[in-house]
C-alpha cells in the first residue's frame, strides 16, 4: 500500500535504486500506491532538478550512455521519476527537531500509520483463517488477469447466518478499493430496507452515488430517480461495489441491475444466504463460504474469550467443548467468547450447560432471519419438521413424506438448501448445522410456551416419554420421534388417543400395549424400527394417509390379518 523512499546523497549513484524508484512510481499511477519521499540530508531541489550531489551522479550516467552501459530512454525515465517523486509530499530530516533522526522515524511512523487506515478502510477485527478464503475470492474476481481487465464480473458470496461472508467481503474491499476509481461499501442491504422500505432504498442509492463520484451532496428523490442517476453516471467509473445481505431480488435490481451500469474493470461483489438470488442476477462465480475448522475456531473464540490468540491451559478442555458446540461458526463463536471472558470455570461450565439446552439468544436471532425470511409458511413447516425428526435421512425418502403431508416438498427443500438452512451430503442426506437444527426446535419450543403437550412436535426423549407415560398428549401435537436407550420400553397405546393430529410418528425400541381402536388415523409417517411382535394389532387402524411404512429390523410374520409379510 506504502512505498518510502529514502533520498541521500548517494541515492542517484546507484542504477538498481533509479530502477526500484521507476517502479514505485508505476505503482503509485497504476495501482494507486502511496509514496512517501523521505529527504535525509539532501536539499529536495537537488532531488528534483538533479543538481549537488545528483548532478555528479547523473554526470557518471550521461557518460555510461557513450559507453554503452546504459541506454538513454532509462537516464530520461530516472530523471523523470525522481522529479514526479520530488515533488509529492514528503519529509525533510532538516525540518524535524534539528534533524534529531528518533522523533523523525516518529513522525513517518505517525503518518504511515494514519495512510493505512484511511477512510476508505474498513474496521475488521481478528482476523482467523481469512487467507485461503481470500484467495479463492480473488481468484474468481480475476483483477489481475489482463484479459479480464476491461470485464465488469459480478460475483456472489453465499452461506448461512454468522458465517463469515461480511468480514470476507470487508477483508477483499480493504485489499483491492485502492485500485478502482471509485468504491462503495453497502452494508446490512436487507436491514436497511426492512426498517424503511423505500427511504432505506433511496439513502442506498445515494450512498452508492457519492462514494463513486466522490461527492457528499447527492440526492435523487426517488427510487425511480436513483436507478436513472445510476444508469447514467456511472458507466464511466471502474468501481468495486459490495453488497452486502441481500435477500430481494427488487432491491438489488434498482441498485445493481445489469453490468453495464458501471465502468470497464469493474466488480459488483454481492453477500447473501439465498443460491436463487444469486442465479437470478446471474453472476460469473459463487464463492460458498465454510465453517471454521478446529484450529481456526479456537483462536478466533480464543481472540474474544482471552483477549490473545489461544485459551489458557486451565480452560483449555472447556475452550474445545466450546468449538464442538459453535460447530465452526465464526457468529458463535465470537457471541460465545465474549460472554464468556473473565468468567470463572464454574461459570464456564453452567453456561455450557445452559447452552446444552437451548441456543443463545444473540445467535438465534441471526439465524432466525434465514427462516422468517423463507417466501411461505409451509417452508417454515418444512425446515422445522426436518430440524425435529429428518437430519441424516435420505433426501428423496423424506421428499416422499413430506409431499404426503401436502408441504411440496419437492419444492421446498430445494429453497431450504438455497436458502442455507439445508445441506445435501454426497450419499444424498439432507443435513443441518447443529445451531440450525437448535434453531428450529427453539421455535417449536416458543410457540408453546414451552409446555411439552402442546409442542407442535416432540423429539426430546424427557418429553416424549414424561407424554406417554402421563397421557397428556394433545391435538397440537404434529409428530412424535422416539428412540429408547432401554433393550424395550413400554407405553400405553391410549396414550396417543388425544393426538388427533398426529402425522409422524418414529417408534424404535418401543412397544405399546393395550387397545388401539382410538389411535391416531391421519399418520403419514409411520416408522417403527424394532417392532416386537410378530404381526400389527387386529385393532390397529388404517391410516388411509399413510405415505410411507418404515418397520425396519422386526420379527413380524404376518402385516395385518391375511397380509404375509
Amino acid at each position: 500500500m506504502i512505498s518510502i523512499i529514502v533520498f541521500s546523497k548517494r541515492y542517484a549513484d546507484s542504477s538498481w535504486c533509479l530502477d526500484e524508484l521507476v517502479k514505485i512510481m508505476e505503482c503509485r499511477e497504476r495501482l494507486g500506491q502511496k509514496v512517501i519521499p523521505l529527504f535525509y540530508n539532501v536539499d529536495p531541489s537537488d532531488v528534483r532538478k538533479q543538481t549537488g550531489s545528483f548532478a555528479q551522479a547523473f554526470e557518471k550516467h550521461e557518460a555510461g550512455i557513450c559507453e554503452g552501459k546504459h541506454e538513454k530512454e532509462k537516464v530520461q525515465r530516472w530523471r523523470n521519476a525522481l522529479n514526479q517523486a520530488a515533488d509529492l509530499c514528503g519529509e525533510d530530516l532538516k525540518n524535524a527537531d534539528s534533524g534529531h533522526e528518533a522523533k523523525f522515524i516518529k513522525k513517518i511512523l505517525g503518518e504511515v500509520n494514519k495512510q493505512l487506515h484511511n477512510k476508505y478502510q474498513l474496521d475488521i477485527e481478528h482476523l482467523v483463517g481469512i487467507t485461503s478464503r481470500l484467495n479463492d475470492v480473488v481468484r474468481m474476481i480475476d483483477i489481475e488477469n489482463s484479459g479480464s481487465k476491461d470485464v465488469v464480473r459480478m460475483i456472489g458470496i453465499l452461506g448461512m447466518g454468522g458465517i463469515g461472508k461480511t468480514t470476507l467481503a470487508k477483508t477483499i474491499y480493504n485489499k483491492f478499493e485502492r485500485i478502482f476509481e471509485g468504491r462503495s461499501f453497502l452494508a446490512n442491504v436487507r436491514e436497511v430496507i426492512a426498517h424503511q422500505p423505500i427511504n432505506g432504498l433511496v439513502g442506498l442509492q445515494e450512498q452508492l452515488l457519492n462514494d463513486i463520484l466522490k461527492n457528499e451532496g447527492i440526492k435523487v428523490g426517488s427510487v425511480a430517480k436513483g436507478t436513472e442517476m445510476i444508469k447514467k453516471r456511472l458507466p464511466c467509473k471502474r468501481a468495486l461495489v459490495i453488497i452486502d445481505d441481500v435477500d430481494d431480488l427488487q432491491q438489488l435490481e434498482e441498485i445493481a441491475r445489469a453490468r453495464d451500469w458501471f465502468g470497464p474493470g469493474s466488480r459488483i461483489i454481492i453477500t447473501t444466504r439465498n443460491k436463487h438470488l444469486l442465479v437470478q442476477v446471474g453472476v460469473d462465480s459463487t464463492y460458498v463460504a465454510e465453517e471454521m475448522d478446529e484450529e481456526e475456531a479456537l483462536e478466533l473464540f480464543s481472540w474474544h474469550a482471552f483477549k490473545r490468540g489461544y485459551p489458557d491451559q486451565e480452560y483449555l478442555d472447556l475452550s474445545k467443548r466450546v468449538i464442538r458446540y459453535c460447530q465452526g461458526l465464526p457468529l458463535a463463536l465470537r457471541v460465545v467468547g465474549s460472554f464468556l471472558i473473565k468468567r470463572t470455570a464454574l461459570e464456564w461450565e453452567s453456561q455450557l450447560e445452559r447452552l446444552e439446552r437451548s441456543p443463545h439468544e444473540a445467535i438465534t436471532k441471526i439465524l432466525r432471519i434465514s427462516f422468517d425470511g423463507l417466501p411461505d409458511r409451509i417452508d417454515r413447516s418444512t425446515f422445522l419438521d426436518i430440524s425435529c425428526f429428518f437430519i441424516g435421512m435420505d433426501k428423496e425418502y423424506v421428499t416422499q413424506i413430506l409431499d404426503g403431508c401436502g408441504f411440496s416438498a419437492t419444492l421446498g427443500i430445494p429453497i431450504l438448501i438455497e436458502r442455507c438452512l439445508v445441506t445435501v451430503s454426497e450419499q444424498n442426506k439432507l443435513m443441518m448445522h447443529d445451531l440450525l437444527r437448535d434453531m428450529g426446535r427453539e421455535i417449536v419450543y416458543e410457540n408453546a410456551d414451552g409446555h411439552p403437550e402442546n409442542f407442535s412436535r416432540l423429539w426430546k426423549r424427557e418429553d416424549v416419554t414424561d407424554i406417554l407415560s402421563d397421557k397428556s398428549g394433545t391435538k397440537k401435537i404434529g409428530g412424535v420421534a422416539l428412540d429408547s436407550d432401554l433393550d424395550m420400553t413400554r407405553f400405553s397405546a391410549q396414550a396417543f388417543t388425544n393426538m388427533k393430529k398426529l402425522r409422524l410418528l418414529h417408534l424404535s425400541r418401543v412397544e405399546l400395549t393395550g387397545e388401539f381402536k382410538d389411535f391416531p388415523k391421519n399418520l403419514m409417517w409411520l416408522s417403527w424400527h424394532y417392532f416386537p411382535l410378530e404381526s400389527m394389532p387386529d385393532d390397529f387402524p388404517m391410516q388411509p394417509k399413510l405415505v410411507v411404512l418404515d418397520l425396519q429390523y422386526n420379527s413380524l410374520k404376518i402385516l395385518w390379518k391375511d397380509c404375509k409379510v
